[in-house]
């Protein structure tokens, strides 16, 4: 026979909303970037590996990301590419538009 414990403990998390909403907002600059360097170089754009060779030192400094964020937002990017080279759905389109530059892109 086995017995299950659940325990249920309140905890108190304090976020400074400011330097949230800056790390938001640096993260979208930084996938805007990532998204120009995908688009300026077709033959690598749906390899993560080699766009992470790429841009993660720029984005490191140039948005003063964490190498958390900065792997988490060329993950982002690159996914919508491959998504977009799949063409999975116009759906999918979307939402790689959301990701790239305003100026890049087209009508999907």
């Amino acid at each position: 026979m086995t017995v299950e414990i659940t325990r249920t403990a309140k905890i108190k998390i304090e976020l400074d909303i400011d330097l949230a909403l800056r790390t938001i907002s640096e993260w979208n600059r930084a996938c805007n970037y990532i998204s120009q360097v995908c688009f300026d170089n077709p033959s690598a754009a749906h390899n993560k590996v080699k766009i992470q060779e790429l841009v993660y030192e720029d984005v490191r400094n140039k948005f003063n990301l964490s190498s958390q964020v900065t792997i988490s937002a060329i993950r982002q990017v690159t996914a919508k590419y491959q998504s977009a080279k799949c063409g999975k759905s116009k759906i999918f389109c979307h939402e790689m538009a959301a990701a790239m530059p305003k100026a890049t892109r087209g009508d999907c």
